[in-house]
């Protein structure tokens, strides 16, 4: 059974020793700890008989309740201290310690249990901050206070009347921070022992032997119990997992009257937890399988079944599987103080390392926990063939499914449950480990790679951020198959987020390649940003199938494509096309990465459906743009003006528009590029006989359906007119149609090679049209020079309206070298001879 080494008092160092002065009740200033001079607790009955049935199983986190335990409370009903069985006082005088009838004696001490809401602060109290188990604990009050006068505060449970002998005990958190603070715990008003000065970085187990029947057991935090002027700041107590064991009475000591003052027997084990001394066997030379009586501490106080080749000791005083209470199989807990103090059962091959498992609670299967510390102060369950390496799992609060958590550190402190094949890497270098820290949910196949997910506080779903640092301080809830590649998903720092909440979703199968998703902040949908840096810094809305190569969306703060964060949008919305798709895919896919653009890189606006297809396609865009628009390469690069749909769907059409394309424009190759105007639906064509350079450096309104051919109503760039000028509907249809255009152009007119040139003048429909070939030289000038308006049907010959400046009328000038050099007006059905109304005999062949 189990023994106190100590009744009536222990040594702050864990040495044998004597008091070396008379304490007084200001206390000592020697800095060394000291208690009141009664050492004795006020005793408090609560005003309701307790009941002591055993506590049922919380609802609000499950937590381990020992075997035997005739009492536990762990103070997940969120109770207390209204639970008849607990009381909580302050004491508000300043004087050291808490007497025998101080309420009587000095009227300043109050029981309370939950009526004083505003005084909640100076009494021990419900909290969430800490926990052994489950959610809650309780925690001692802030008795700070600007005189630095000494203050305390008590909490004390009162046992059954039916108990019978056995052990009380509780776990402790504490961080003190002596002289500043201290606690002390009393049965019965009289002291029984003290916190250790030092912080306990762990929760800590302590035991409390009670004789038979009703007993108070009282826990005593002091505020600058020693009364110094200038204390340091004073420090914190959590306690937790309260329960009683019926058990013997310790029969290693005799148990001495207790005196006035605390006697000091020796403590072996400086974390005040009761240390066994049992009667030896003779010690083998080799390791020793777990014997009756143990070898120097192997097994001691085991309860349970444990299997064969299980709880060796490597050395002495190994403690291997000591204070164990539960099952273990085999050729487990194999070296020093694995298993010790294990509460619940371990599977085969399991906790073969150092302080594996130690203090651990739940079920831990076969051939998990392999690794030194690994698993140490584990509370939940663990599955087959995880937990594997050095740390990996310690102070794990969550399950754990098979084959996860292999490599250093991996899920240390983790508080999340995690599925199979997970949170594992290889670097048996590293600091972090991979979903250390973790607070959110994992699934399966996930987190698999050196600080994957590490500080994980989101939800990240199966097969999803596989890779170096991916989702390391993710946020998120992250879909199936998403975020797989060295560093995606990375969120912002805390210092470059701010004070802003930025929650977002990355749905399935989405930010695929290396630093894919890095510091992106906006929602993502299903097949999007694929690619290596894709949707890095991200900050906008990506559609379906978006962001499909390397760098696309690189910088983004808009919309792109159709949202589809779902199978069912994705039908909704009969499965969108995707936009901003380059060839690239990574790195090593171009001669210079750091050169390389991506598609919608640094996008601004709005892109529609099935856009901006192609390499460094609306890299840096700056205005809306509609669907099945900018495709091929350069498209639309550096866009700032609207792009209706259907257009620019031309190598570098559109590049540094300024305009306002329509409907179906723009369809030539460099078409519309430096465009400053308005262009109407379906102008900026490639003609019949091909196109480049259509509408390029327009400055001026197009109408519908105009500018169609090679060179069709471009502007020259540095002869750009001040007024506004119009080109109507079907016009400059040809070569060069319509360049440096002045003037209004009629509907159907200006079709052929060079036709419109130089134009400063109205021309009428259906005029300078193309004919058939009859020389080298046909339809070389078409309506060149001209500076008037020529009317419906003209000009239709070789060398057409060649130097016109006056209006020619209907139908005319359709001869061979019609009009050329014509200064006046023509009637209609004039000049259509050969040779008529040309004066071009003598005129050079080219301009």
């Amino acid at each position: 059974q189990p023994t106190m080494s100590y009744t009536n008092g222990g040594s702050k160092s864990g040495k044998t020793s004597q008091p070396t002065m008379s304490y007084t009740d200001g206390g000592s200033k020697s800095g060394k700890r000291s208690k009141s001079k009664t050492g004795k607790a006020k005793t408090h009955k609560p005003t309701l008989a307790p009941t002591f049935s055993p506590t049922e199983a919380d609802s609000t986190a499950p937590t381990y309740i020992p075997a035997g335990a005739i009492y536990y409370d762990s103070f997940e009903k969120a109770t207390f201290p209204d639970s008849p069985e607990w009381l909580v006082t302050t004491s508000v005088d300043g004087t050291m310690g808490i007497q025998v009838n101080r309420a009587d004696s000095i009227g300043n001490s109050r029981g309370r249990r939950l009526e004083e809401e505003d005084e909640s602060s100076i009494y021990w109290a419900l909290t969430t901050d800490e926990a052994d188990t489950g959610v809650y604990s309780i925690k001692s009050p802030d008795l700070n206070n600007d005189n630095h006068t000494p203050r305390s505060a008590t909490v004390t449970l009162t046992t059954g009347a039916d108990w019978g002998g056995g052990y009380l005990t509780f776990s402790l958190l504490s961080d003190l921070n002596f002289p500043a603070a201290d606690l002390l715990w009393y049965v019965d008003g009289e002291f029984y022992n003290w916190a250790p000065s030092d912080a306990l970085e762990w929760w800590e187990p302590f035991q409390i032997y009670l004789e038979p029947g009703e007993h108070t057991v009282t826990w005593e935090y002091a505020y600058n119990p020693e009364d110094y002027d200038d204390p340091p700041e004073a420090g914190v107590a959590f306690i937790d997992d309260i329960y009683f064991t019926p058990s013997s009475p310790p029969t290693y000591y005799p148990t001495p009257e207790r005196t006035e003052y605390p006697t000091y027997s020796p403590i072996l084990d400086p974390n005040f937890s009761p240390t066994y001394l049992p009667t030896l066997a003779d010690c083998p030379a080799e390791p020793n399988n777990c014997q009756p009586g143990g070898c120097d501490g192997v097994c001691v106080g085991a309860r349970g079944t444990i299997g064969e080749g299980s709880c060796l000791g490597n050395k002495l005083d190994d403690e291997t599987c000591a204070d164990l209470d539960g099952s273990v199989g085999d050729n487990s807990c194999l070296d020093e103080k694995a298993c010790k103090g294990f509460k619940g059962l371990v599977g085969n091959g399991s906790c073969k390392r150092p302080d594996s498992c130690f203090k651990a609670k739940g079920t831990i299967d076969d051939d998990s926990c392999l690794g030194t510390e690994s698993c140490e102060r584990n509370q939940d369950d663990i599955g087959t063939e995880s937990c594997r390496g050095l740390r990996a799992c310690i102070k794990n609060k969550s399950p754990i499914g098979d084959t996860s958590c292999v490599g250093v550190s991996s899920c240390a402190l983790n508080k999340g449950p995690i599925g199979e094949k997970s949170c594992s890497h290889l670097d048996a270098e590293v600091e972090n480990g991979s979903c250390e820290l973790n607070e959110g949910i994992i699934g399966s196949n996930s987190c698999n790679g050196e600080m994957a997910c590490y500080n994980n506080t989101g939800t990240i779903k199966n097969n999803s951020c596989n890779g170096p640092f991916a989702c390391t301080n993710n946020t998120a809830v992250i879909g199936n198959g998403s975020c797989n590649g060295m560093s995606t998903c990375v969120p912002l720092t805390d210092e470059e987020a701010g004070n802003e909440i930025l929650p977002y979703v990355i749905a399935d199968n989405s930010c695929l390649g290396d630093h894919a998703c890095e510091k992106n902040t906006g929602n993502v949908s299903m097949h999007g940003c694929v690619g290596e840096y894709a949707c890095e810094k991200n900050k906008g809305s990506i559609g379906y199938k978006s962001c499909d190569g390397l760098k696309s969306c690189s910088g983004n703060i808009a919309q792109i494509g159709i949202m589809a964060m779902t199978t069912s949008d994705v039908n909704a919305n009969d499965e969108p096309g995707g936009s901003c798709q380059n060839s690239a895919k990574v790195e090593d896919d171009v001669e210079d990465p750091s050169n390389y653009l991506g598609a919608c890189e640094k996008n601004t606006a709005l892109i529609g459906d099935t856009s901006c297809i192609g390499d460094e396609v609306c890299y840096e865009n700056n205005e809306s743009i509609g669907d099945l628009s900018c495709r091929l390469e350069r498209a639309c690069y550096q866009n700032k003006g609207g792009i209706g749909n259907g257009s620019c769907r031309s190598p570098f059409a559109c590049i540094n528009n300024e305009g306002t394309i329509g409907l179906g424009c723009c369809s030539a190759p460099l078409a519309c590029s430096r465009n400053k105007g308005t262009i109407e639906n379906g102008s900026c064509q490639e003609g019949d006989s091909g196109g480049n350079n259509v509408c390029s450096n327009n400055r001026k309104f197009i109408g519908l359906d105009s500018c169609k051919g090679n060179g069709a109503c471009a502007d020259d760039e540095d002869n750009v007119p001040e007024e506004t000028v119009v080109v109507k509907g079907q016009s400059c249809i040809g070569d060069e149609s319509c360049s440096r255009t002045t003037a209004d152009i009629g509907f159907q007119s200006c079709v052929g090679r060079g036709a419109c040139q130089n134009n400063s003048g109205k021309i009428g429909d259906s005029a300078c049209i193309r004919t058939e070939f009859t020389s080298e030289l046909d339809d070389s000038f078409i309506c060149q020079n001209n500076s008037e308006r020529i009317g419906n049907r003209s000009c239709q010959g070789q060398r057409a309206c060649r130097g016109n400046s006056a209006k020619i009328g209907s139908e005319s000038c359709a001869a061979p070298f019609a009009c050329c050099g014509n200064t006046g007006r023509k009637g209609n059905g004039e000049c259509n001879n050969n040779g008529e109304c040309n004066e071009c005999a003598n005129l050079p062949e080219q301009p």
